[in-house]
């Protein structure tokens, strides 16, 4: 889905749709008993089914309907974006997949030493003492960068609270978005050294929400790519990393969005009975268009 080509990414959007709806009814009975279970489950202990999903992530249902009505609010202005790029590929609208594959295209190339280098400057402004441990970090050999294909996709930061360290993990191979992921999960150590010196944050370690656990992670890659764009000379460029941003930021708000609106609405239908595939599908699609 994040081949260059347009055709490629649709072709491969094809086949995957196709294969889902050979799968659909097994997909939608597993779906429908796991929510069944579930929802009995919730009845006998007298509790709503989101009760256990805010208490994991460390927040009250006000303060997530707060946070998806200021989503919904400013929403508009960076749909924007979608008119501005449907223009530009010649379509009346940007199609699903469309959104959810990036048609950038940014192959803005930045060597390891390069990334280093720009996540520490990136991070300067800000804290010294966090670009410091960047420097650190890297210094020290907690980073394993190498590229090998027993390696997973994506990185890994394996934090040793008590010594103050991590270990992170990635496949490197010099474009723009393994230089975002290292910001990220260097983000992640300097969060677990936090949990080392400053005690009262220790209780995060038995306890360790999603909304606390991200957001040293996403606050070190955001400073990293804004760093690259301000500092970018190249018009071409500063436009295709500034889009693949936006993008990013629409594909989090809006899918996600979409799913919590599409696990409402279901879990509110389930309690009236079981769906079938036609139900699953409508619902589905009108919280991605609501979303």
């Amino acid at each position: 889905m994040s081949h260059p080509e347009p055709s490629k990414r649709h072709l491969v959007f094809k086949a995957l749709n196709h294969t889902l709806e050979t799968q659909a009814n097994v997909f939608a009975s597993i779906y429908n008993q796991m929510v069944g279970l579930r929802l009995n489950e919730n009845r006998l202990k007298n509790v709503d089914y989101l009760d256990e999903s805010l208490k994991l992530n460390g927040i009250s249902e006000s303060t997530l309907k707060a946070m998806w009505h200021v989503v919904d609010s400013n929403s508009h202005e960076l749909s924007k974006y979608l008119k501005i790029k449907a223009r530009e590929v010649e379509k009346e609208r940007l199609s699903w997949h469309d959104l959810m594959t990036s048609s950038q295209g940014v192959s803005h190339q930045i060597k390891f030493s390069q990334a280093i280098d720009r996540i520490t400057k990136s991070l300067e402004g800000i804290d010294k003492n966090i670009s410091e441990f960047v420097k650190e970090a890297i210094s020290q050999g907690w980073v394993d960068a190498e590229q090998r294909n027993t390696k997973p996709l994506g990185g890994v930061c394996a934090p040793f609270i008590a010594e103050g360290e991590s270990r992170i993990s990635l496949s490197y191979d010099d474009s723009i978005d393994s230089a975002r992921r290292l910001a990220h999960v260097l983000g992640h150590a300097w969060h677990f050294k936090q949990m080392k010196d400053v005690p009262s944050l220790r209780f995060s370690e038995e306890t360790f929400e999603m909304t606390m656990a991200e957001t040293s992670s996403i606050f070190f890659e955001t400073a990293f790519i804004d760093y690259i764009i301000q500092n970018t000379n190249d018009g071409s460029i500063k436009k295709a990393i500034l889009g693949w941003k936006i993008e990013r930021s629409l594909n989090y708000l809006m899918s996600i969005r979409g799913a919590y609106l599409f696990e409402n609405r279901f879990y509110e239908c389930r309690k009236k009975g079981q769906l079938d595939v036609i139900q699953v599908e409508e619902l589905s699609l009108q919280c991605q268009e609501k979303a």
